[in-house]
């Protein structure tokens, strides 16, 4: 008899160290999937860096970012490169185009033969008449041709300057979105503007652009009765037809949401979120199983200032978070501007790393890249 309770005991301990250990084997495999590596792009200085965008095929990275005296435009897109998966970079950036009085956005970066092609938003000064610094966004009349896209041909592993390309199309006012594609081929570019009417500057209108598998585009308005203004909308596909769209909104503490079920023809009014967000973008990404997740700064707060935790989030069908791993937390640094691409089965974020509250007059900052997977 008391062999065979020796031998139950010692059954239930191999039982309890057995589901421990698959426990604990689950738990490095979680982490092990979601943080690889930090890597610094640029030094940290005071030279203002902002918007950057990147490019990854295989282990070859690109990342471009806006740099200099933004607000008088004596600024220039900086670019730098990696070709052994951003484990370092051959500069710390180096100048590739620049237009005194324009802001320039970086929106795109893709390869062409030998060439690296970079797509830039040019947006002329001349035509804002007033600057908000707290909200860090222009208004003014954008009636007229002065915001264009302009593509920039730079030579592969060298980064310099080949062509700049002819003006195209007039886009549309407000900071650059990234589109995604749809499971039927249909492309989504979710964009902003301010109201051009200075007595209504605060309001802002979120809309889509919609371009189908004939080319056809459609402009969008996804409409806002709540009062609360909303920018920097990211949108993701949950499945065929469905969409989300997020948005940053101002002096609520959270994020906001539309969604549509055909497509992207037609959007519901948008609704609060539960997920807290300090006035500061989110990005709403989708891997190549389908799985949605949120990058974004889950810090409650009224103004736009803490952005010092940077969190991934992964999303159920619900608008409900399953999974949460905090990425980056300082009591110093502040964690923005940031953009995100899925190559494979990691996640690319690159973001500007500034360590002082901008309204507190000069900064420090760097471009910065993590590696998820």
């Amino acid at each position: 008899m008391n062999l065979l309770k020796g031998l139950l005991l010692l059954w239930m301990l191999l039982l309890v160290a057995c589901t421990q250990l698959g426990e604990l084997e689950r738990a490095e495999e979680l982490a092990g999937e979601i943080f690889i590596g930090e890597v610094s792009v640029t030094d940290k200085d005071f030279a203002r860096k902002i918007s950057p965008t990147l490019f990854v095929e295989g282990d070859y990275i690109v990342i471009c970012w806006e740099q200099g005296n933004i607000e008088l435009g004596q600024n220039a897109i900086y670019c730098a490169e990696s070709s052994d998966d951003g484990l370092s970079f051959s500069t710390k950036g180096l100048p590739v185009f620049s237009k005194p009085g324009w802001r320039l956005f970086p929106n795109k970066v893709w390869t062409q033969g030998d060439q690296l092609v970079l797509q830039v938003v040019e947006i002329d000064l001349q035509v804002f008449d007033q600057y908000d610094a707290t909200l860090g966004e222009f208004f003014g009349d954008s009636s007229n041709d002065h915001v264009f896209y302009r593509k920039i041909y730079l030579n592969k592993n060298s980064l310099q300057l080949e062509k700049i390309g002819e003006i195209e199309w007039q886009v549309f006012y407000g900071s650059p979105m990234v589109n995604i594609v749809t499971s039927d081929g249909t492309q989504i570019l979710p964009a902003y503007e301010y109201n051009r009417d200075f007595s209504s500057k605060n309001k802002i209108e979120i809309f889509i652009y919609v371009k189908n598998r004939e080319g056809v585009v459609s402009k969008i308005e996804i409409p806002n009765s709540t009062g609360v203004k909303l920018a920097e909308p990211s949108v993701v596909e949950i499945s065929p037809n469905r969409l989300w769209c997020f948005a940053r909104s101002f002096g609520t503490g959270y994020i906001y949401y539309s969604e549509s079920f055909d497509g992207g023809s037609t959007w519901s009014d948008f609704t609060p979120t539960s997920i807290t967000s300090p006035s500061s973008i989110s990005k709403l990404i989708k891997d190549e199983y389908g799985r949605v997740y949120l990058i974004y700064n889950n810090i409650f707060s009224l103004s736009q200032g803490p952005r010092n935790s940077l969190d991934l989030a992964k999303l159920n069908e619900n608008m409900e978070i399953e999974q949460e791993i905090n990425l980056l937390y300082s009591t110093e640094d502040f964690f923005s501007n940031f953009q995100v691409t899925v190559n494979s089965d990691e996640f690319y974020i690159v973001f500007q790393q500034l360590d002082r509250i901008r309204e507190d007059g000069l900064q420090l900052d760097a471009i910065k890249l993590l590696k998820l997977k």
